[in-house]
């Protein structure tokens, strides 16, 4: 289970609690804006539990079925997401609550005004109807024809028709000798591996699901982006648009796999729609780090050296590549300095003499001048210890602490 606890301090040697919501799931986030706290949570649906489950202070708050928005789209797992708001300075008051049934929360970003819920949604072992129609349609009887016209009539979703032509592909398939079926399903493997490699962007998605968040938490509706996204920092919000950054494929030792792997930064509307997109950024690495100031994106992905990418988000419709800074090492972590600086944290590396890899090193900071977007420079770097060396603030952006005015930066390290 998951709590939300309340204490009251007042007297700070005998803190009392008085407010206590416990949850049946796990926690994945929560914000606090202004007096109002929300927080989100995954609980796995099941015919034992086919509704989420949470008590404040000790007596359960149900759930009934129609208060759950139902999202028709494929699942690799169910279960309920559920945002809970509750009002600070005034604990009596009813928390605010909205629940999805859909595939749960990974990677989240919330604004002032929305939260914005993220997963991702990988199909590649699904079958592909499309193979199956370029292998099948000359071989089906009228029987069958007569079916798949009647799914293609019905008012369905697109992925829903499809499972179910598969499934009377199959069914149709079953009537033959073993010689003939095995020798269909042969061509049928070949055609989906063909489709998967011309379009791997379609198998790998990120699903967004947006809420507005106030006194009542609404669901505005969900979108989708190709690719997966590393984590908050690659998402943000600002005049309506909803900007993300992500990455399709995993860059691994195969380079004929390492030639699929792209990255991309897609611009969204309020609903959601795509509007506005950069892609085939550096071909065969993968996003180590993003951070969004303003109209610009700065992103970094690695594989042998360390470019720095300085995007314009001016139209939001244009995404534009302004310049690109490449240095040995990655940032894990990127943090405003002020406008026209960043401060990187991550690892410095060193190319290897053969093959088209790097090898880590010590714990590595960096300043970055972007003021010149079109030449972003590295004005200084710090580095600190040998292979091996470690920090939770490539991880976790609350081990890093940079206080401007003090003139203070501060992380933990594990030195070797």
């Amino acid at each position: 289970a998951a709590y939300i606890k309340n204490y009251d301090v007042a007297n700070h040697s005998n803190p009392v609690i008085v407010k206590e919501l416990e949850i049946k799931g796990s926690y994945v986030t929560s914000r606090m804006i202004g007096n109002k706290t929300y927080a989100i949570f995954n609980e796995y649906a099941s015919p034992s539990f086919p509704r989420p489950l949470y008590s404040v202070d000790g007596v359960v708050r149900d759930f009934s079925p129609n208060e759950i928005n139902y999202i028709d789209e494929p699942f690799e797992s169910t279960q309920f997401t559920t945002v809970l708001g509750l009002d600070i300075n005034d604990l009596n008051k009813t928390e605010s609550r909205k629940v999805i049934l859909s595939s749960g929360a990974s990677n989240v970003f919330v604004s002032s005004d929305n939260a914005y819920v993220t997963y991702t949604s990988y199909n590649y072992y699904y079958p592909v109807w499309s193979a199956y129609q370029d292998v099948l349609m000359t071989q089906f009887d009228n029987g069958t024809i007569d079916k798949i016209k009647a799914i293609d009539a019905a008012n369905l979703s697109e992925w829903r028709k499809d499972k179910l032509k598969v499934q009377v592909a199959n069914t149709f398939m079953d009537s033959l000798s073993e010689t003939q079926r095995n020798d269909l399903y042969n061509k049928i493997y070949e055609g989906e591996n063909a489709i998967r490699e011309s379009s791997q962007r379609q198998f790998e998605t990120t699903v967004i699901h947006k809420f507005s968040l106030g006194d009542a938490i609404g669901y505005i509706g969900k979108g989708n982006v190709p690719g997966h996204v590393l984590n908050q920092f690659s998402m943000d919000e600002a005049n309506n648009y909803f900007r993300i950054a992500t990455t399709t494929g995993q860059v691994s030792q195969n380079e004929k796999n390492n030639a699929k792997v792209g990255n991309a930064l897609y611009v969204l509307n309020s609903t959601l729609g795509v509007v506005g997109k950069l892609e085939e950024l550096a071909p065969g690495e993968t996003i180590y780090s993003a951070r969004f100031m303003g109209n610009r994106a700065y992103l970094v992905t690695f594989k042998k050296v360390d470019p720095l990418f300085v995007i314009g988000l001016d139209d939001p419709t244009k995404p534009t590549l302004l310049g690109k800074l490449k240095i040995p090492g990655y940032s894990d972590y990127l943090h405003p300095y002020d406008e026209t600086h960043l401060i990187g944290i991550g690892k410095d590396a060193t190319p290897a003499e053969t093959g088209d890899f790097a090898w880590y090193r010590g714990v590595k900071l960096s300043l970055f001048d972007v003021g010149d977007v079109s030449h972003p420079v590295e004005l200084s770097s710090f580095k600190i210890g040998d292979r091996g060396t470690d920090s939770y603030a490539l991880s976790d952006h609350h081990a890093f602490l940079f206080n401007r005015v003090s003139n203070l930066l501060v992380v933990p390290i594990t030195l070797a």
